[in-house]
């Protein structure tokens, strides 16, 4: 899987992931950190954590978990400047290109089976 979030090629990460399904929960863990870095729940790598309160600290310790719908990692999906994956493909011999409009699909279809397996528990 390629990820690149902006047109500066150093946001450009390659991720190894063993089927699709795994390429699905990596980038929704991807959009979930994103989204808990956007609301100042993720340290920034950058920052430095001497001058973080103590509200802050535990804002980030009770975080594990962030919510959002189906059409917010769509967004996200159409945001990005790249997303793309090879898939090996058994009957060509070789590898086959996804691009975003796979991925959304995908996701869709991924999102929907952790909902149904939630709802069975």
């Amino acid at each position: 899987m390629l990820v690149q979030f902006s047109s500066n090629e150093e946001t450009r990460t390659f991720i190894d992931c063993e089927t699709p399904s795994d390429a699905m929960e990596t980038f929704c863990r991807i959009y979930e950190n994103f989204l808990l870095n956007k609301k100042g729940l993720l340290p920034n790598a950058d920052a430095d954590m001497v001058g973080d309160d103590e509200g802050q600290r535990k804002a980030r310790e009770d975080s594990n978990s962030t919510e959002y719908r189906l059409e917010d990692i769509l967004k996200f999906v159409d945001q990005l400047y790249d997303l793309s994956a090879l898939t090996y493909n058994e009957r060509a011999f070789g590898f086959t290109a996804h691009g975003k409009a796979w991925f959304k699909g995908k996701i869709h279809a991924y999102l929907r089976k952790l909902a149904s397996a939630e709802q069975a528990q």
